[in-house]
């Protein structure tokens, strides 16, 4: 199968000319895997600045993320929420989804799709949808074996509940390998899915999955490019297979589209033959579209095949490379964006080893002008202990704490480079995989923090779980004693004063209580209280009217003017 896909690339090649869009992403196919691996435990380390989470692992080998136009993990900034989705480590095509916040204080860990629905999931993706979590996905036809259905799922429960409804054949057998749901400024949800017969299908339901609003197919002869909705609007980018016009509609309802309009592009040509392989998109807050894409050396047979990353910041802009040249790979973009920032994520070849030995960093850029300028690269992984692959970044930003989020895979067997097992189709493709979930700040925002000396929240909720009242103990606390801080550089008596200081400081925070579909029930707003002192508040189990809520989970959130912190209180009968 190795050799399979080199033939077909030379075949290609012979009959290139200019850019041209490369097979090789269309020749891979998911076999499963018939072995089971046990779980293993929960693992947080730090990364350059954030934390990165070892949340689970997948006998599908790297097919849970295998291509970026499936998007497994989402963002919402306005309830902070974070929620990633993958094959589990059966081939049953089992889903498992995972939540948490936006400093990770938690996770949930849920079975949802079972393979319920004509055959096992493949290719999942993840919504983080202000009315419930979703997940799309594929669904390989148990009966032909064949590509068929586009699946969806919905977490009537709400956030962090785990009471997913049964899941949902959103358009029959139609020849769908992906099912990538958005939400919509309606609120309801839209799913795309490239088709096998080079088309894009889209389905518009209701947010509980309950009814179908609109049903459509756009093509012949195009393949997904990427689509976000944000700023009000809903953006659908793909490209003419045999041109590579790319073309985009949008649509606020999911049932009434624009006419299909031209995006001016011209792409870049670094080789002498030239492929384009991987594309993304997404827009900015203000609803304007930025794209990423990577162009290939066409005549580079030998695996890391070198590649180039550009993102193009408006129609008819000049596209700019973010790759770095020293490099001879620089590929496999995704992107984010949040208030004026936007950032790009992608891979480059950083030993000299190739095939299964190469090593691939992650590496990111940032602009805080909406795409104009752009910042050098950042390693990501440079000190990881084993070969990262398949990243992705969370399609939005958290700007307010100047954080991106991201994922992951490593090989679970032998330490060998992600890309390279599903390119190669070697038998380790059927290997399980670690999947990886992570948070960083962004440099550029870092930088220009007005507090140099970071305040850390402190939560407590107890009892907890309780029946009739708990109480909620905050306060800030600085680590001063830490050689990492400004303050823990500075001698004693600097540090004494520093304390009396502090202690002397009033400081005003609010507290939000929210159940488990994310609405805020209860609020404590503007608590004054002095730095480096433990205050608490007592909560008697009721909302803002005063009644009484049900027995359940909830969340109490701390936040001051930089930051913010969530304990989970379980309030029983």
């Amino acid at each position: 199968m190795k050799y399979f896909i080199l033939v077909l690339t030379i075949i290609n090649l012979l009959t290139a000319q200019g850019i041209h869009f490369s097979e090789r992403s269309t020749l891979i196919k998911d076999y499963g895997d018939d072995r089971k691996i046990s779980d293993r435990p929960h693992l947080a380390l730090p990364s350059t600045q954030g934390i990165l989470v070892l949340v689970d692992s997948s006998g599908a080998g790297p097919y849970t993320a295998w291509g970026n136009k499936h998007e497994c993990l989402s963002f919402n900034p306005i309830l902070g929420y974070l929620e990633f989705v993958n094959r589990g480590y059966s081939p049953t095509g089992d889903l498992y989804v995972h939540q948490t916040d936006i400093v990770f204080t938690f996770w949930t860990h849920d079975l949802a799709y079972e393979a319920t629905l004509h055959g096992r999931a493949c290719y999942p993706s993840s919504l983080a949808s202000e009315n419930g979590p979703h997940i799309g996905f594929p669904i390989l036809d148990q009966v032909t074996g064949t590509w068929g259905h586009m699946g969806g799922q919905f977490d009537a429960g709400g956030w962090f509940s785990g009471f997913w409804d049964p899941a949902v054949n959103l358009s029959g057998n139609v020849g769908a390998w992906t099912s990538i749901p958005k939400e919509l400024p309606s609120g309801d949800i839209v799913f795309f899915a490239d088709i096998v017969d080079s088309t894009i299908r889209y389905e518009t339901w209701t947010t509980d999955l309950s009814l179908q609003q609109a049903e459509g197919v756009f093509g012949p002869n195009v393949d997904y490019w990427g689509a976000d909705c944000n700023g009000g609007v809903c953006y659908l980018f793909y490209y003419d297979l045999a041109t590579l016009d790319v073309y985009y509609r949008t649509t606020t309802d999911g049932i009434n589209w624009s006419p299909e309009t031209l995006w001016d592009i011209t792409y870049p040509t670094p080789y002498a033959n030239n492929d384009l392989e991987w594309t993304q998109m997404a827009l900015t807050d203000a609803g304007n579209p930025i794209l990423v894409f990577d162009i290939e050396d066409a005549d580079d047979l030998t695996y890391p095949y070198d590649h180039k990353t550009y993102v193009q910041v408006a129609d008819g802009a000049i596209p700019i490379q973010l790759s770095e040249d020293i490099y001879d790979c620089g590929w496999y973009p995704t992107i984010a964006t949040g208030g004026d920032w936007v950032v790009v994520l992608f891979l480059q070849h950083t030993n000299e080893e190739e095939d299964s030995l190469t090593r691939m960093d992650l590496f990111w850029c940032y602009s805080n002008d909406n795409g104009v300028t752009w910042s050098t690269p950042y390693i990501l992984t440079e000190n990881f202990p084993v070969r990262p692959g398949l990243p992705q970044l969370a399609k939005r930003l958290d700007p307010a704490n100047g954080n991106f989020f991201y994922f992951f895979l490593t090989h679970s067997v032998v330490d060998l480079d992600i890309m390279w097992m599903v390119y190669s189709c070697s038998e380790h493709r059927f290997e399980p995989c670690a999947l990886w979930v992570g948070w960083e700040p962004i440099v550029g925002i870092s930088e220009n923090a007005q507090n140099p000396i970071p305040q850390k929240l402190r939560l407590d909720v107890y009892p907890n779980p309780f029946r009739k009242r708990t109480d909620i103990r905050y306060g800030i606390t600085e680590e001063v004693d830490s050689p990492d801080t400004e303050v823990g550089m500075l001698d004693l008596s600097t540090k004494s004063e520093f304390r009396k200081n502090r202690h002397s400081e009033k400081i005003v925070v609010s507290i939000k209580i929210y159940d488990a579909t994310g609405r805020v029930v209860k609020t404590f707003p503007h608590l004054t209280h002095d730095a480096l002192r433990t205050t608490h508040i007592v909560w008697c189990g009721d909302d803002d009217f005063g009644r009484k809520l049900p027995a359940g989970v909830y969340f109490v959130r701390l936040e001051d003017s930089e930051t913010s912190i969530v304990e989970k209180a379980i309030k029983c009968e």
